[in-house]
């Protein structure tokens, strides 16, 4: 009995020294349990990770963010870049605009003024050519003379010895040389008297001029200009031509070339009658050498 109960135990204990289960039937069927392994939690690792999960999270989330707020501003200042360009392009038209109503305004009052100038100057040509055609006494004339010219410091004239205060004169001039190798020049004397003179001078560089020759005066030499301008259509041809015109009625003058109104002139300062002639010469470098004054249809008219 004794040795049995020793066998039991010894089984007893070798049994729970396996791995495996354990099964006891005593009379009735035990139930068998099974053992399944837990695995083991990394506390410090999960936590980690967790983390980096979580910032990579939030990373994410603030990209998005910066990402949203960047096309958010790309798109404003791509709205603001649209604004300024419409608003520079209006800006623009309406200085375009108003540069050409402005230019427009300015064309229209530049050709009002050319208009009224127009009109005024028909008018005055219309005035003197009616005065002096009022005239019935008859005019001097001259058909055609040349007058050898005279060395420096002498003036080459025609003299037909007439004396007269207001006088409408018309001539025309053969040019004596070249304008490009000489200077050359024709001139009306009126007024004229051995004290002083009037000299209405056209050169051939285009420009007039009327001088009052007075030996009172300090440049008696030279004489005061009164007035000058400018002769637009003066032919410079050597073999060419050029018609000249000159209108004197008490303190206004009037020069004509070639058919066309030049200028007016102030010729108070001497009113008194003297001799009228013609002349070239005037000018210190406008005499040179074979100088000759050609001329023909010399008109002068005397006027009341």
């Amino acid at each position: 009995m004794r040795s049995l109960v020793v066998l039991l135990l010894i089984a007893f204990v070798a049994s729970a020294c396996q791995a495996g289960s354990i099964t006891i039937s005593v009379g009735q069927p035990t139930p068998t349990s099974t053992w399944t392994p837990t695995p083991t939690v990394d506390v410090p690792a999960t936590t980690t990770a967790q983390a980096q999960l979580t910032a990579t999270a939030q990373a994410q989330a603030n990209a998005t963010a910066q990402a949203r707020a960047t096309v958010t501003a790309q798109a404003q200042a791509t709205t603001n870049a649209q604004a300024i360009a419409s608003a520079t392009a209006q800006a623009q038209a309406t200085a375009t605009a108003q540069a050409q109503a402005t230019a427009t305004a300015r064309a229209q009052a530049t050709n009002a003024a050319r208009a009224a100038a127009t009109a005024t100057t028909q008018a005055l040509v219309a005035a003197i050519n009616a005065m002096v055609d009022a005239q019935t006494a008859r005019p001097y004339t001259q058909k055609e003379e040349t007058v050898a010219g005279k060395p420096s410091p002498y003036v080459t004239t025609f003299y037909p010895e007439l004396d007269m205060k207001n006088l409408a004169a018309e001539v025309e001039f053969f040019n004596p040389a070249d304008a490009r190798a000489n200077l050359w020049d024709f001139g009306f004397f009126f007024r004229a008297s051995k004290l002083d003179q009037y000299r209405l001078v056209i050169r051939s560089d285009k420009i007039w001029y009327l001088l009052l020759v007075d030996t009172n005066l300090p440049d008696a030499v030279d004489g005061k200009t009164i007035t000058q301008g400018i002769v637009p259509n003066l032919n410079l041809a050597a073999d060419g031509t050029n018609k000249y015109r000159l209108v004197v009625k008490d303190t206004n003058g009037f020069l004509f070339v070639n058919d066309q109104y030049i200028g007016a002139m102030d010729v108070s300062a001497r009113m008194l009658s003297g001799q009228f002639y013609i002349g070239t010469g005037m000018a210190k470098n406008a005499n040179f050498p074979g100088l000759k004054l050609h001329f023909k249809n010399l008109n002068v008219k005397w006027l009341q």
